[in-house]
C-alpha cells in the first residue's frame, strides 16, 4: 500500500517538475544584424528563449511541455515540417504559422493574436491536430489600430478539447476606418471540433462597423466543411457567418455547425452571407444549375439542439 502511494506521490511530483521547468521556444534568429531568420523551418531553424533578443540557442526543440512560439513582428514565417508533440503554440502578432500533412499533438492550446495592422495567420493543410486546451485570440490594450488574424483549415481533422474564445481589451482611443478582427476559415473536408462552447467578446456586437468575428466555410470540390461542439453554450452573437458553394457541391444535406447544449445558437448574426451576398435563414440561393438553402433545425432523432446549421443542397 504504502509503494502505491509513495509511487502516486512521485508521478505527481515528476508532473510538477516537467510543468514547472517547461519553456517558451522562439523559433528564429532575432537580431537583424546577424542573419535574422524570418523564413524559417521547424526541423532546421534556430529555437531561443527570448522574443525581443537573440539568445544563445537552445539545446533542443520545443517538448511536449514547452511552448512553440514565432515572435511578434512582421514577415516572421514558421513551417512545422515534421510530426510535432509540444506543450502549447503561440503565433506572434504579425506572424505566420503554416503545416501540410502532419499530425500536431498539443497539452494545452493554441494562442493567436489580432495583430495592430496587417495580418497574422495560421494555416493548416491536410493534418491531423489534437489540442488538449482551448483556442484563445487575443489583442494587445496597447495597439491603436486594428490588423487580421486568420485561422484557416483546410481538409484538416481539429479537434480542440476546451473552448473557442475571443476575449479584446481594447483601448478607447483605438478608431478604424475598416473592420479588422478574427477569420476562422474552414475549407472541403475539414471537421473542426470543440469540446466546449464559446467565450466571444462583446465587442464584436458593440461595434460592428470596426469589429469582426467571421466564420467562413468553404466548399471544395464537392465536399462541406463541419464545425462541431460537443459541450458547453455557443452564441455567436455579433460574429459573421460566409458560406462558399460552387457548382461542383453535390446534391444533398449537410451539417455546418452542431451543437450539443439546447441553449447554444448563432444567436443574432452581424452578416450572413452565401457567396459574398446577404442572405437570411430560410432563403434559396442559386448557385449554377443548384438551389441551395440554410436553415437552423435539429439533425436525427436524438439532437440535442433545434439550432443546429444545415445547408440544402437541391
Amino acid at each position: 500500500m504504502k509503494t502505491t502511494v509513495s509511487i502516486k506521490i512521485l508521478a505527481i511530483l515528476a508532473a510538477s517538475c516537467a510543468q514547472a521547468f517547461a519553456l517558451t521556444y522562439f523559433a528564429g534568429k532575432r537580431n537583424p544584424e546577424t542573419q535574422e531568420e524570418k523564413n524559417m523551418k521547424y526541423s532546421t531553424c534556430h529555437w531561443g528563449s527570448s522574443g525581443d533578443f537573440e539568445t544563445p540557442p537552445l539545446p533542443s526543440k520545443p517538448g511536449v511541455n514547452d511552448t512553440l512560439a514565432t515572435r511578434w513582428g512582421w514577415g516572421y514565417k514558421l513551417d512545422i515540417d515534421a510530426n510535432i508533440q509540444v506543450g502549447q503554440i503561440s503565433n506572434g502578432d504579425g506572424s505566420t504559422i503554416t503545416a501540410k500533412g502532419k499530425t500536431i499533438k498539443v497539452k494545452r492550446g493554441l494562442n493567436m493574436g489580432v495583430p495592430g495592422g496587417g495580418s497574422s495567420t495560421v494555416a493548416f493543410e491536410d493534418c491531423n491536430l489534437e489540442f488538449g486546451g482551448n483556442l484563445s485570440i487575443s489583442y494587445w490594450d496597447g495597439h491603436r489600430s486594428i490588423g487580421n488574424a486568420s485561422l484557416t483549415l483546410k481538409n484538416t481533422k481539429f479537434d480542440m478539447a476546451g473552448t473557442l474564445g475571443c476575449i479584446i481589451p481594447v483601448h478607447p482611443l483605438v478608431n478604424s476606418n475598416t473592420r479588422g478582427g478574427f477569420n476562422f476559415v474552414l475549407e472541403g473536408k475539414t471537421v473542426a471540433t470543440f469540446g466546449e462552447g464559446t467565450v466571444i467578446d462583446t465587442i464584436f456586437s458593440e461595434k460592428p462597423e470596426q469589429w469582426a468575428f467571421k466564420i467562413q466555410m468553404v466548399e471544395e470540390d464537392g465536399h462541406i466543411p463541419a464545425l462541431k461542439f460537443t459541450g458547453g453554450e455557443v452564441n455567436f452573437t455579433g460574429c459573421d457567418l460566409d458560406v462558399r458553394i460552387s457548382p461542383k457541391a453535390k446534391k444533398g444535406v449537410y451539417t455546418l455547425i452542431e451543437f450539443a447544449n439546447k441553449k447554444s445558437q448563432l444567436g443574432k448574426l452581424t452578416r450572413f452571407t452565401v457567396n459574398g451576398n446577404p442572405c437570411s435563414m430560410g432563403q434559396t440561393v442559386n448557385v449554377g444549375a443548384l438551389k441551395a438553402t440554410i436553415t437552423e433545425g435539429k439533425i436525427g432523432r436524438n439532437s440535442k439542439s433545434d439550432k443546429n446549421v444545415i445547408l440544402t443542397i437541391k
